[in-house]
């Protein structure tokens, strides 16, 4: 198990992945607590919001449509979780970040967790979708 403790002073931060099960930290400054969030299935999360039951399960189920919530919210940078695996999604769909300009990374869903941390403990606008599969 891989455990993380960089400290997001309220938001969510990753708390554990371990392969199929992500744990995410929900700190609320107005409650003074942390919440604890056991994910089991593919995800999104960004410091204000997880998005839990995000469709595809694996990096070969990915589609243009999986990315609407990325279009609609327009982050600074994306960080895509491919699973325990490395694995690099459809050309296609990665050819679609640079056009309209969203920092897009691929990598493992464990290098993915950390990631998104230390970018949001930076302050960074990042969103991570997280393949548990």
């Amino acid at each position: 198990m891989m455990t993380m403790n960089l400290d997001n002073p309220a938001g969510i931060a990753i708390h554990s992945y371990v392969p199929g099960m992500v744990t995410l930290k929900a700190h609320s400054e107005k409650a003074g607590a942390n919440r604890l969030i056991n994910c089991q299935s593919s995800l999104i999360v960004t410091m204000q919001e997880v998005m839990e039951g995000w469709p595809p399960q694996c990096i070969d189920e990915l589609e243009g449509h999986h990315f609407d919530e990325v279009w609609r919210r327009k982050p600074e940078l994306v960080l895509l979780g491919s699973g325990e695996n490395f694995r690099f999604p459809a050309a296609t769909l990665m050819v679609q970040f640079a056009e309209v300009g969203i920092g897009f990374e691929v990598m493992d869903t464990a290098a993915a967790c950390r990631t998104y941390n230390i970018l949001t403990a930076e302050g960074r606008d990042v969103m991570a979708l997280l393949l548990l599969n």
